[in-house]
């Protein structure tokens, strides 16, 4: 009966010990008694970043912390703030939630995975350089705040549906360039749309409002029938 019970009980902890994260798995600095996150050595790719490590709180992704680490999905605590560039670049990642504490995330972040959703946080104000290039989203919401869509934000994906806020004052060049948009509302907070911003899409009119005050000429293709009111 020992016997029994000791295999029983191996068989059904070993897959919990094998395939669960643990906190050596992370490297990670410490400043003023928060940590940054700098690399992951962990095999699961179905990562859970934790809040704390010894009990001092996770705040910081760093830059290329989980580049190219074949990760699947990535879970964030609301203690993180902060995600730098290139951070989890060159993944599988396909969803991804990012909660409201996050305020900056750093170019090409999430730059080449397979993301077909992503929910932004609503604490940012930049949509940084390149941060969903190459994915394969249909549809995107910017939430209320941010005010600038740096280059290449969405560049190479999918979006039919892209919703911009009333607090958007720039959206730079190539930013939402070679997807499929049919269509887009651009806010009346818009003062500036710079070169290839929608460049190789499917749209055949568009309305610009007048606050626009920088139009790059080839912001469209050029058979696209722009309306100034």
């Amino acid at each position: 009966m020992k016997t029994y019970l000791s295999v029983f009980v191996l068989f059904f902890c070993l897959p919990f010990y094998a395939f669960s994260q643990k906190a050596s798995d992370f490297k990670y600095t410490e400043e003023n008694d928060k940590l940054t996150i700098t690399a992951y050595e962990g095999t699961e790719k179905n990562v859970v970043i934790p809040s704390a490590i010894d009990g001092k709180p996770v705040v910081n992704i760093g830059e290329r912390a989980f580049f190219n680490k074949q990760l699947t999905g990535v879970t964030f605590p609301n203690s993180v703030t902060t995600i730098q560039g290139a951070a989890f670049r060159q993944n599988l990642l396909t969803n991804l939630i990012l909660p409201n504490n996050i305020t900056e995330i750093g170019g090409a972040a999430f730059r080449n995975n397979r993301l077909t959703s992503v929910t932004l946080s609503n604490g940012l104000k930049i949509i940084s350089d390149d941060l969903f290039r190459n994915n394969q989203l249909t549809s995107i919401v910017i939430p209320n705040g941010v005010t600038i869509i740096k280059n290449s934000a969405f560049l190479e994906n999918n979006l039919t549906s892209v919703t911009l806020p009333n607090t958007l004052t720039q959206i730079r060049a190539n930013a939402f360039g070679r997807n499929p948009l049919t269509s887009i509302t651009l806010p009346n907070s818009l003062t500036a749309i710079e070169e290839n911003a929608f460049r190789r899409n499917q749209l055949t009119n568009v309305i610009v409002p007048k606050s626009v005050k920088k139009l790059h000429e080839a912001a469209f293709d050029p058979d696209v029938v722009i309306t100034r009111e």
